[in-house]
């Protein structure tokens, strides 16, 4: 029983809320920032990661505009990541563009969900 409170334990502590952006911005808010500090600081010392970062978009523009923007938040992380400390090799980029939403697109309060970037433990 101990090693199953063990592994809950530890996906708790690598456990990270989406990265949420305002409208076309690549720009981490402060908001974003403190939390992306706060996973580096509970990953500290942790140099068998593997993370994926993945860039989404909500749906207002163009295809291409929102997979430019998705690509642009995922590096945005990558970046503030790295200045922190993870290694740069330990981080893999996807963007997804406006393809996989969380939320419904049609209200600004649903786009502001999807307009995210992930971060996922390997």
């Amino acid at each position: 029983m101990s090693n199953q409170k063990e592994l809950v334990k530890k996906v708790i502590d690598y456990q990270i809320e989406p990265v949420l952006f305002d409208f076309r911005s690549v720009e981490l808010s402060p908001i974003a920032t403190k939390q992306l500090a706060d996973f580096v600081n509970s990953v500290e010392n942790k140099n068998d990661l593997l993370l994926l970062i993945t860039g989404h978009a909500d749906s207002i523009g163009s295809e291409s505009v929102n997979m430019k923007v998705s690509n642009q938040r995922a590096i945005s992380v990558k970046a503030f990541l790295v200045a922190k400390g993870i290694n740069s090799n330990a981080i893999q980029l996807a963007a997804k563009g406006e393809s996989a939403p969380i939320a419904s697109n049609s209200k600004e309060k649903g786009r502001a969900k999807n307009r995210r970037v992930e971060i996922e433990i390997k």
